[in-house]
């Protein structure tokens, strides 16, 4: 069975705040030559309500 979860939010054209504040911060770090990990704050201001974003990652180079 498929759901659908009406409580959330694209960022659309549609509600996209024009006159609203978007902004992000990241940083990198280097655990060794081939490993990495990366963490990233994003904020979002929508017509329908604030947008907050963490995205976390590790990175291995081949």
């Amino acid at each position: 069975m498929t759901g659908t979860d009406t409580n959330s939010t694209l960022i659309t054209e549609q509600n996209y705040d024009e006159g609203g504040v978007t902004y992000g911060t990241g940083i990198d770090f280097r655990l060794t030559q081939r490993w990495q990990v990366s963490a990233e704050y994003q904020y979002f201001d929508t017509n329908e309500g604030d947008i907050y974003a963490l995205n976390l990652s590790v990175n291995y180079r081949f």
